[in-house]
């Protein structure tokens, strides 16, 4: 690894050391987030959950910071991984009744999801503008309507006549209800696979009340359907998502008691929580501790840069050109730990089987020389957002030998989204590359930022690697 490279390192170190210091954190679980994410905890009801599902059901790429985005969710892999769990038939048994129940199982439940495919068609021939010639996706959303309202209204369609009618012709079809199917499968399985059959069908029972979009759920009152699922907002549209909640004894009234006290503090001039100075001569820790470690798989700048983004484009200033210091300070940082809900979700689950290799060549859990990829750098369900570092007005003040010849001089301007080195961010953007809520304060020796929004910036997450190392 180069200089340049070391010195992303130590910055970066030493950035998370201070805020893991303050919050009684692992620093080698932090994952810095290198864009403003104003966190919302402290929102109308639905708003604030619909945050805390977002975050809960993030699977961020293995990195050492995040920029938002995320190609899995963790309760789509959860269930998927679930799913694909098997065990071996016990010695002098046989899985012929089993298999033919089963059956019946699977075509019970994909004529309920025909139903479903049937009533989403119906409403997109009433609600939809521009169709697809096969009438089942949209384009164009007549006002008011989208997939998202189609969420919502499914939930009262699955209790109408129409469609427990439809479920009664399945019953006489198959002989018995979807439960009284699985009754029997169960029974039967356990004499088949033996005493670990009957935990690991209930774990897979209980992902299946947590999933929304299961028309074959059959929840008594929204109390009992509130112990798996929860209600957001998304779209306009309050539907039901996957339970996560704040955890370890975290509460919304919590957070706001803390974020009027921060900003009281702000207000007073109070000193700041956190303060962390990244110079030239930072040194570097090099500690085997680091569960993101520092290599190959890891995407790290060749040098060390300053980001100013600004009407949606950025620059970027080679800082190895000059001799710099920069102060960074948070007035107050909180660590809320949060996750899916017990009733869903078993962690137990995860260490039983985290050997398993059964899968299907098909599966995604698997590479292509059929080895699996589950945990660890390469794996697709490899961690869990356990909890978030929030922080109120982060400020950040650079200092240059020779600031009125740097780059950075005609570069930063008053430019005013921010983000050094994907590790600190000040701003959000705005839809003309303007914002009013960062104060930009020009110096002798460069300038200083801060964050006058108001509001708490979600600047790391702490992560739960799954069985790994």
């Amino acid at each position: 690894m180069g200089q340049e490279a070391n010195d992303q390192t130590k910055f970066w170190q030493a950035v998370t050391q201070a805020i893991a210091s303050q919050t009684g954190t692992d620093p080698g679980n932090i994952m810095m987030v290198s864009k403003g994410i104003t966190c919302n905890f402290d929102a109308a009801t639905n708003d604030a959950n619909g945050q805390i599902v977002d975050l809960g059901n993030t699977i961020p790429p293995w990195s050492l910071t995040w920029n938002g985005i995320t190609n899995n969710n963790f309760f789509g892999m959860y269930q998927s991984w679930l799913d694909e769990i098997s065990l071996p038939p016990q010695p002098g048994t046989s899985t012929t009744d089993l298999d033919a129940i089963r059956q019946k199982i699977v075509n019970y439940q994909n004529a309920t999801q025909q139903l479903v495919k049937e009533e989403y068609k119906n409403y997109i021939s009433n609600y939809c503008v521009n169709a697809s010639a096969d009438g089942m996706t949209c384009t164009t959303w007549i006002p008011g309507y989208s997939e998202k309202t189609f969420q919502t209204y499914l939930q009262t369609y699955l209790q109408s006549t129409d469609y427990q009618e439809k479920v009664a012709n399945l019953n006489e079809i198959y002989g018995d209800d979807l439960a009284g199917l699985q009754e029997q499968y169960d029974a039967l399985a356990e004499k088949v696979y033996g005493p670990d059959y009957r935990e690991l069908a209930e774990a897979k029972s209980a992902v299946q009340k947590a999933d929304p979009r299961n028309p074959n759920n059959r929840f008594p009152n929204k109390k009992a359907q509130n112990q798996y699922q929860i209600q957001v907002d998304e779209d306009g549209a309050v539907i039901w998502q996957p339970r996560y909640t704040l955890q370890q004894g975290e509460t919304v009234a919590d957070f706001k008691s803390w974020l009027s006290t921060a900003q009281t503090a702000a207000n007073n001039g109070n000193d700041p929580e956190v303060t962390v100075e990244l110079s030239n001569s930072t040194q570097t820790n090099n500690s085997s501790s680091w569960q993101f470690s520092f290599n190959a798989t890891i995407p790290i700048e060749d040098v060390f840069m300053v980001g100013v983004q600004g009407s949606g484009s950025q620059s970027k200033v080679d800082m190895s050109k000059y001799d710099f210091k920069a102060t960074v300070t948070y007035q107050s940082i909180k660590n809320i730990s949060l996750g899916p809900a017990s009733t869903w979700y078993d962690s137990s689950m995860i260490e039983k089987y985290k050997n398993y290799a059964g899968f299907d060549k098909s599966s995604p859990f698997v590479d292509t020389s059929g080895k699996p990829r589950v945990w660890g750098p390469q794996g697709i369900f490899n961690v869990r957002i356990a909890s978030v570092i929030v922080a109120y007005q982060p400020w950040i003040k650079m200092e240059f030998s020779n600031w009125s010849d740097t780059e950075t001089h005609t570069t930063w301007s008053e430019k005013v989204d921010v983000s050094i080195l994907n590790i600190i961010h000040l701003g959000s953007e705005s839809a003309s590359g303007k914002s009013d809520q960062v104060q930009y304060t020009s110096t002798d020796t460069g300038f200083e930022l801060k964050d006058n929004s108001g509001k708490p910036q979600i600047i790391a997450l702490v992560l739960e690697t799954l069985n790994y190392p």
